[in-house]
């Protein structure tokens, strides 16, 4: 049977519109679009923290990288926990499975304050009070008994806001900044105090960036899926920054992990007047 000019069209659009409800569509269609074509932006990052003694695998499993750290996580019941939740699952139905291994929603958090990692042992990441070759154990003892001492001496929340400024290299975090210059100060004022009680002061303590992370990158994107990525990423981050427009934490929590999936809390720093 031969097909007129006319139900061929109807047909193709209909294959269109449904493809256009279908998650990863968007991203399906840039790729396309951009296969063989001249990418015009920088070349796709290269993965950081795959490979030996490092967070993930070659194939992109979680491997044992154990150490400690303060963070807030989102509240599990909170609205800011269930719209990170959708956004994340929204940028990983639009993103080639192998590329990033994705965490769990109870994982999502936000560091206030760098720890330990037991396979970076230099001044600065370890306590001075210690020397670099004390067991990990022995660090774990050593910071907890300053930390349940120590006066967390501000007002909560802690209130961020979404930075929604265009990144260039690949990032699987959405970044946050204090909410004003006050917060900027109490926050900074903390971590200059938590620095003293910890003897940890890593090279980008004073300019840490805050954020909240969905998964890792693992394996590296070619030029045209990066491209495709960092717009559906920053889509994502516009779209969040609408719905979210202040983001509230509560007491830091001293945590210990084994990988990057779960950080086990051990107490929560509070005030001590």
């Amino acid at each position: 049977m031969q097909i007129s000019r006319r139900q061929l069209l109807l047909g193709l659009g209909s294959a269109v519109s449904a493809n256009l409800l279908t998650p990863g569509w968007a991203g399906a269609a840039e790729a396309a679009a951009c296969d063989g074509a001249s990418p015009t932006s920088a070349p796709a990052t290269k993965p950081a923290d795959t490979g030996p003694g490092k967070k993930f695998g070659a194939a992109g499993e979680v491997q044992f990288f154990p150490g400690n750290t303060i963070i807030c996580h989102l509240p599990p019941a909170s609205t800011t926990h269930t719209e990170v939740a959708v956004v994340w699952q929204q940028l990983q139905n639009l993103t080639a499975k192998t590329h990033i291994t994705w965490l769990p929603s109870t994982s999502y958090h936000v560091t206030i304050f760098e720890g330990v990692v037991d396979a970076i042992r230099r001044p600065g990441n370890w306590p001075h009070g210690l020397p670099l070759d004390a067991p990990l154990e022995e660090c774990y003892r050593y910071l907890s008994e300053r930390l349940r001492q120590f006066d967390l001496g501000i007002t909560l929340p802690l209130r961020f806001v979404i930075d929604d400024t265009p990144r260039q290299k690949i990032t699987t975090a959405i970044p946050l900044k204090c909410i004003d210059d006050a917060e900027a100060r109490k926050l900074s004022d903390l971590r200059n105090r938590l620095s003293l009680a910890t003897g940890i002061r890593q090279a980008n303590h004073d300019n840490y960036e805050f954020h909240t992370t969905g998964g890792y990158y693992v394996k590296q994107f070619s030029d045209c899926e990066a491209i495709t990525y960092q717009k559906n990423f920053q889509a994502m981050v516009s779209k969040l920054k609408k719905k979210l427009p202040v983001i509230e934490l509560g007491n830091p929590e001293f945590t210990l992990f084994s990988d990057m999936s779960h950080f086990e809390r051990q107490f929560y720093l509070s005030s001590r007047s």
